[in-house]
């Protein structure tokens, strides 16, 4: 999902790699785990990437090009952004992805294992939902976060079920682009989202965000779905657990305060959702992440 901005992408030259936080190479290829802070950089990819959103995230983003646009993507999205491609993106430090870069023999191999009847070139694309992708991209944030990188032969295996999921996943995309599925404008989508963000606290009804686009509550649901890969309650959660975790390390509020000011109805309900989509609490997040900005600052 995207918007046109009149933002100009006018950075420093291009590094020749991306800051992929804490990264390590293995045979499979190489595999960064980015929970970042506010950053705006630029780079060149030597090789093709990819990137698999673990959270809801907004960025804006210039590929190939001087003008920035917003870049947004639900869960489970996974970026692919093809070798040679020079990038700048600017995050306000909500991000949490996990990064592969991959070889042009090693996909060559992952499309003949797939049976694709021919080549095709990856292209950048972000409209590519893959939920099994997202599981296997938060087990290895498992393996980043309990040091478990020492044992190659499990890694190795896993970047290696990641990739095949992803080229499965993006050639399969590519083969059924011809069939007309009905799809939300971007206007009404960012009309939609806009309507969510105002509402974060509140009862959001189905009805209410149709309304935004113009469509019956039935017609809606499908369009939407098709046009980020989660249904409406699904991405406003998202949204939800996004702004819970900007309180939870920019302001001094309680749990419970958060937990109302972003649409949950008790302090268990935002630890619940909160631990199912980050493998966390908010405390240990609030502790964590403020414990790394105190340590960067040492």
């Amino acid at each position: 999902m995207s918007d046109p901005s009149p933002s100009l992408a006018s950075a420093a030259a291009p590094a020749s790699v991306p800051d992929w936080g804490v990264s390590l190479n293995s045979s499979a290829g190489r595999t960064g785990y980015y929970f970042n802070e506010p950053h705006d950089q630029q780079f060149v990819l030597a090789q093709t990437t990819f990137v698999v959103n673990l959270v809801y995230d907004e960025t804006d983003i210039a590929v190939n090009s001087d003008r920035l646009w917003r870049l947004r993507t639900p869960r489970d999205c996974v970026v692919t952004v093809p070798a040679g491609s020079e990038v700048r993106e600017i995050s306000d430090g909500s991000s949490e992805a996990l990064i592969l870069s991959i070889q042009s023999a090693r996909l060559r191999e992952l499309q003949e294992n797939i049976g694709a009847a021919r080549y095709l070139p990856m292209r950048f694309a972000h409209d590519l939902v893959l939920p099994e992708a997202g599981s296997l991209a938060r087990q290895l944030r498992r393996v980043f976060f309990s040091g478990a990188q020492r044992d190659t032969l499990y890694l190795d295996e896993l970047i290696l079920q990641l990739q095949y999921s992803i080229v499965c996943g993006y050639y399969r995309q590519s083969a059924e682009q011809g069939a007309a599925q009905p799809k939300l404008s971007m206007p009404a989508l960012q009309r939609v989202h806009d309507f969510m963000h105002a509402n974060l606290a509140g009862n959001v009804s189905l009805v209410a965000l149709a309304e935004q686009a113009s469509l019956s509550h039935y017609h809606f649901a499908r369009a939407y779905r098709n046009s980020t890969g989660l249904s409406p309650h699904q991405a406003l959660l998202e949204l939800r657990i996004q702004h819970a975790r900007r309180l939870l390390l920019n302001s001094a509020r309680s749990l419970a305060e958060i937990a109302v000011s972003c649409g949950f109805c008790s302090q268990a309900h935002l630890t619940s959702t909160f631990r199912k989509r980050l493998d966390i609490t908010p405390l240990q997040y609030r502790q964590n992440r403020l414990g790394q900005r105190r340590g960067g600052d040492a």
